[in-house]
């Protein structure tokens, strides 16, 4: 059930507690954080990536938003954030990189890709965030074997 808070709550502990009709004994309290994963933007769906004839391998996305969860006119959802932002992290074996974009999409060049991916012997995982001004979404994640 949500809770509204406050912005200022932000950070800082909570204390729920709950007592049931016809209960007399002490309420059951749980203690936590307050994280805001209401205000944080959803993450981001139908994570795909496929190796274009050129090697390039083209990564893709679906952002999602807060607003605009009825797709009433077919167009795009609005945004609902100051600005459209990722951060993807992509890995192959033991490394990862970290990439920022403006725009839903990565187009990862084959120069720019170890052996082991550019061969096809090894995986690529990816994760994707939606950056928001109150943090980021959740993680999408998938590896891909191409």
């Amino acid at each position: 059930m949500p809770i509204d808070l406050p912005g200022a709550a932000l950070g800082g502990p909570i204390a729920v507690s709950a007592l049931g009709p016809g209960e007399t004994a002490s309420p059951a309290t749980r203690e936590g954080i307050v994280i805001g994963r209401g205000l944080r933007p959803p993450g981001p769906v139908a994570l795909d990536a496929r190796r274009m004839g050129d090697g390039t391998i083209r990564i893709g996305w679906i952002r999602r938003s807060r607003s605009g969860w009825a797709w009433l006119d077919g167009a795009e959802v609005p945004l609902d954030e100051d600005r459209e932002f990722y951060r993807l992290t992509l890995a192959v074996g033991e490394t990862d990189w970290i990439i920022e974009r403006s725009a839903a999409g990565f187009d990862y060049p084959p120069g720019e890709q170890p052996p082991g991916l550019l061969a096809g012997t090894q995986p690529l995982t990816v994760s994707v965030v939606q950056l928001g001004r109150f943090g980021a979404s959740q993680p999408t994640s998938q590896t891909f074997s191409l």
